[in-house]
């Protein structure tokens, strides 16, 4: 009997396992658009909890696989656009579907008039200042593009004073060594195109959208215009210009 009861419990457990295997994992494929109803290519979708990401194609269109079946938070990010986030549930062993549309930020409609643009150049000018008194690192475009990836770490590996975390799959954050603390975690402060923005790590930004970036590895060496709301603690800052729209 204690023997045929091993026997009953093994087959059990099988069973289970067997049925788990069959319930199979979720898939999700999309397609991002502007408002117009235009592709939004090089858009980072990913899944809140779950190392899964992917990222547009030319015509928008991404695809997701191996995803857990239930509830999920999906966020969709782009600069020059809102991030989108939405809730959906993922059923087992099913490919779901769905349509994303993006709205441009006001900073990037801004960019299409002539006085923005102007405004833009000037921004740039001012790089090209502060980097010519050398208090931090700068990277042009030409910097760079010669790295020949989307991914910003990897044209910063070399750069010293400089680590990465691992924030996805095949994503990572910029962290300032001089600012390390084995208690936490110190993730710097972002500006892009002159405005705080939160939430956001080094890789959310592909290098084909980047003309500048700045660095600062203290409060000592960032300029004024870029301290605002840094009252706590500062973990370094990173300025991030885009490319003009219109622009080779």
């Amino acid at each position: 009997m204690r023997r045929l009861g091993l026997l009953g419990a093994v087959a059990l457990a099988f069973s289970a396992s067997i049925a788990h295997a069959q319930r199979g994992s979720a898939g999700l494929v999309g397609w991002v658009r502007d408002s117009s109803g235009a592709a939004v290519p090089r858009a980072d979708i990913s899944v809140q909890g779950n190392a899964a990401s992917a990222r547009t194609d030319d015509t928008g269109k991404f695809r997701l696989t191996s995803l857990d079946p239930g509830a999920a938070t999906i966020t969709i990010r782009r600069v020059g656009f809102e991030p989108e986030t939405f809730d959906i549930v993922l059923m087992a062993s099913h490919v779901d579907s769905v349509n994303i549309e993006m709205r441009q930020n006001i900073q990037r409609l801004d960019a299409v008039k002539t006085e923005a643009a102007d405004r833009r150049y000037k921004a740039l000018q001012e790089f090209y200042e502060r980097r010519a008194q050398g208090h931090g690192v700068f990277f042009t475009r030409e910097d760079l593009v010669k790295f020949n990836t989307e991914r910003l770490s990897e044209t910063m590996r070399a750069t010293p004073g400089l680590r990465f975390v691992r924030i996805g799959s095949g994503k990572f954050g910029l962290r300032f060594e001089a600012n390390g603390n084995n208690k936490r975690d110190c993730p710097p402060a972002y500006w892009i195109d002159g405005r705080r923005v939160r939430g956001v790590e080094l890789d959310d930004f592909p290098v084909s959208d980047i003309q500048a970036i700045e660095l600062y590895h203290g409060v000592s060496t960032t300029p004024i215009r870029f301290t605002e709301g840094i009252v706590s603690q500062n973990c370094g800052t990173v300025v991030i210009w885009t490319r003009i729209p219109g622009t080779p």
